[in-house]
Formats: C-alpha cells, structure tokens, sequence
C-alpha cells in the first residue's frame, strides 16, 4: 500500500515537471558555429577531431549546421579561450585549466606540492 502510495507521489511529480517544463522546439533553422583554439592549424586535434566532428554535424544535419575553425589564437590568445565561450563570442572553444588560474579550484589541487607520486626505491 505505501509503495503504491511512493509511486502515485512520483507520477504526479514527473507530470508537474513535465508540464513545466521548456519544450525544446526543434527547427530547420541553420546554425553556424565558431570553434576556436590555440593550438597550431595543422595539429591533429584540429585536423583529426575537430575537422572530423564539424563535418559529422554538417552532414548528419543536411548542411543546416555549418562551422568555422580559428586556429592559433585567432580569435584570442590562449588565456582568453575559456572567457569567448562563456561570452558566447566563441561557440565552442579548447582551453587548458593552467591558462585559467583560479577559475576552477577543485582542479588546482592537482597542482599542490608533495602529490607526486613516489618511485619505489626498493627499500621497506
């Protein structure tokens, strides 16, 4: 009976959050988007991976998605990576965590002294 009970309590909460909810509204709308890195036109994170999925995206979307790629601090140096695409000047931008100090502190731990990992000398 309390199970029952558990599971009504659910439905009628998923129907209240599916009601609310934002419906996202599919359309034929074209869409462009801007990737911009660092690194070096030629270096295959450029030519292998981000070559390969903005083409995989224009042509699973029949040419509706489009794409540019700006290598080399095009469009800002490499500090600036994480900033254009919050900014939205970037759609999609490579960043490095080092390029952005204290902007992400549970990663920074990484960098605290005295965490390397120890070479067995051999010795008990």
């Amino acid at each position: 009976m309390l199970r029952n009970h558990y599971l009504l309590i659910g439905f009628v909460w998923l129907f209240i959050l599916s009601a609310c909810s934002q419906g996202i509204a599919l359309t034929e709308s074209d869409h462009h988007l801007v990737i911009s890195h660092f690194l070096p036109g030629s270096h295959p994170i450029q030519t292998d991976i981000l070559k390969g999925i903005g083409d995989e995206w224009t042509e699973e979307s029949n040419h509706s998605i489009t794409y540019d790629l700006y290598p080399s601090n095009a469009l800002g140096n490499a500090g600036s990576q994480y900033d254009m695409a919050v900014t939205g000047e970037a759609d999609i931008a490579l960043s490095v965590h080092g390029y952005s100090p204290g902007r992400f502190s549970l990663v920074s731990i990484l960098e605290l002294p005295f965490l390397q990992s120890q070479q067995y000398t051999g010795q008990k």
